[in-house]
Parts: C-alpha cells; structure tokens; sequence
C-alpha cells in the first residue's frame, strides 16, 4: 500500500509536492552460506576425581583422631572437610591441603582395622607410593538389635516359635527321622519317623530300584530283616513277621488277629496229639506227652462225670477236625468227645468220662 511522503515544507525545494509510492516489491532469493569460523582453541584438561600416593611416600597410618601428611599425585580435585577412602587404610577426613600433599585424619571407624577391610592395615602400618585415595560417604547410622537366639551349638539345631517366644529345637535323634508338624508340641513341629498315614497318595512299588527306592521294606516294622521275612498290616502299623521255621505253614491267629507261623500239618496228616493222664487226688492233668496241645481244665459234670477241656497251641486248620481217642484206658474209665468248640486260640476239645476216678488216655486229631 502506498504511504506520505514529507510535506514540501520538509523539503529544500518550495515547489515539493506530496507524493504516494508504490506497493513493495517481492522478497530475493537467499544468498549463499558464508565460510565456516575458525576453530577455538581446546580447554585445559580436566583434575582426576581420585588421586594416589606418590612414589616416595612413607608415612605410617594415624591411629583414630589422628592425621599423617601424604605426597599424593594430585590435590586439587579435593577439599578441606571432604571424606576420603585409603584403599586399605580405611576411611578418613581431609583436613588440610597442599599443592601434592593431602592431611588426612583416621575417622576411627571399626572398619578401618585389618579385619575390616580386604587388605586392610592394622595403626602402626606404613601408606607406601601408588595407594589409590578416592571420594567417600559418611557411616550410616547403627540399625536396631537383632533378635538372635543364643545357645545353638550343635550342627543341625532350628530357630522356632513356642507361640510366645523364640526356642531352638534339637537336633533329630537319628537318620530316619523327618520333621513333622504337631500342633500339640510346644514348638508346634517335631522330628518323627515317616507313618504309611502321612502319605498322601499311592505307593508303586513296582518302580522300586536299589539305586531310588520309593519305599525300602526292611525299614518297615523292624529295620534289618532276613530273607523270608514279611510284613502285614495291624491295624495301625506296618510290622514285620519274621521268616518261620522248616515245614511250618503261615496261619491266621483269630485270637491276636495276626498271620504266624504254625507246625500245624496238612489235611489227612495230624494237627495235635497227646497222652494224658488224670490224678483224682490232685485234680490235675499231666501231659505225659503231646503236640499242639495248650492247656486243659477239669471240673464235674453235676453228675457221677468229669469235663475235661482241651484247648490247642495252634489253631485247627479246616472246619470240624477228626478225633481219634485209643481204647479203653488202664483205670477201666470210658472217653469219649463232648463237643469241639472255638476257643481264644482257636479250638478246644471238650472230653467226658464215666466217673470220677482217676484217668489216662490218648488221642489224634486229624486235619478234616
């Protein structure tokens, strides 16, 4: 747009008149980049952070509070008050400053001693040439007291809870031993031999090897064990049965409720026999001999009769076994089989005669 030029009173000509020019032209083109500047000189090199004793240097250590003068490489990159760490001396304060040379005063830390640093030297030592001195922190401030028990002393002892304070547990009394948890112990754990009741799921003894056994049978019941030996159930606890003799049968003794050995024989062969022998006066039986016979009682009958029961060592294999009584005895007394009753061991055999005098006989009983 156009703009005033001066008035003619402005100009050094009277005749000047007011004018308006032109509207501005476009803007040029850029003009070409000029020359790079000249490159500046480079800064002076820059004080290393950590320093060392110089060569010479011999000074020995300062006790706690105290200070000892050290030639170093460089000084300037510290300051008065500054803490420093003496490799292998410990931590220290700068106390005063010098163009190569550092005061320094051991700040008394326990760790400044031999045992506290790797390498470390006891007062008295001598800051030889090329100990690096780098920046240190202050010591923080000393946590709270621990809690530790005192009394551990023998190797595999534990830290527990009696509910009400810390206690230690004893050391399992032996190898087999695990510890299991028992509300009712005053530690509320204990150390126990493993029960079949603490497992949880299924044994696969067929995957059991000499090298990673699942479940060792000779430490089932008894450790040790023979060969032969067995284990049964009894209710509460795996036993072992101890392998019988030659010729023995494994029975069921209905009485304890257990498998055992038993010389009882087979069908058609003997299970018991006995000579016996009665003495009026005494009122006792006498077993002149006998096989698998225990005890016997004699009482009367209410009659002109005597009771005489026959009770087994072993329990009678079969149902009703077969008894065969001899003939008539020497004292001119019949016997004969009242009945064959059960019994706590299994049988007994309940025998009469006719009188009350004295008596002997002899029977066989048979497997039915």
């Amino acid at each position: 747009m156009g703009i005033t030029l001066n008035q003619n009173t402005d100009c050094c000509e009277t005749t000047c008149t007011t004018t308006t020019t032109g509207a501005a032209g476009p803007t040029g083109a850029t003009g070409a980049t000029g020359s790079a500047g000249a490159t500046g000189a480079a800064g002076a090199a820059g004080i290393s952070a950590f320093t060392e004793t110089t060569s010479g240097n011999s000074v020995t250590k300062p006790g706690s509070s105290a200070t000892a003068v050290l030639n170093v490489e460089e000084s300037g990159a510290f300051s008065v008050g500054q803490l420093v760490f003496i490799t292998g001396f410990g931590y220290h304060e700068v106390t005063a400053l010098a163009t190569g040379q550092m005061t320094v005063k051991n700040l008394g830390y326990a760790v400044n001693s031999t045992s506290g640093i790797t390498g470390g030297s006891a007062t008295g030592a001598t800051i030889g040439g090329s100990v690096k001195i780098s920046p240190a922190g202050i010591i923080g401030t000393t946590g709270a007291s621990g809690t530790g028990l005192s009394g551990l002393n023998a190797k595999g002892q534990l830290v527990t809870h009696s509910g009400s304070t810390q206690t230690i547990l004893s050391v399992g009394g032996a190898n087999d031993k695990s510890l299991f948890v028992n509300s009712l112990s005053g530690n509320g754990i204990e150390w126990r031999q493993p029960k079949f009741a603490d497992l949880s799921d299924k044994l696969n003894l067929s995957t059991m090897t000499n090298t990673s056994p699942q479940l060792e049978l000779t430490k089932l019941g008894n450790a040790g064990g023979a060969a032969g030996d067995m284990v049964y159930w009894n209710g509460s606890a795996w036993v072992k049965l101890p392998k019988g003799s030659n010729n023995q049968y494994l029975v069921f003794d209905t009485a304890n409720v257990k498998p055992k050995w038993s010389s009882v024989e087979r069908e058609g062969e003997i299970d018991a026999r006995a000579s016996l022998q009665y003495n009026s006066s005494g009122g006792v039986v006498n077993k002149m001999s006998s096989f698998n016979i225990g005890a016997i009682t004699v009482a009367g009958d209410g009659g002109s009769g005597l009771v005489f029961t026959v009770n087994f060592v072993e329990d009678l294999i079969g149902p009703v076994p077969t008894v065969a009584i001899g003939a008539r005895n020497i004292y001119a007394t019949d016997m004969y089989v009242d009945s064959i009753q059960t019994s706590g061991v299994g049988r007994k055999i309940v025998f009469r005669n006719n009188a009350t005098t004295d008596a002997h006989w002899d029977f066989v009983i048979f497997v039915s």
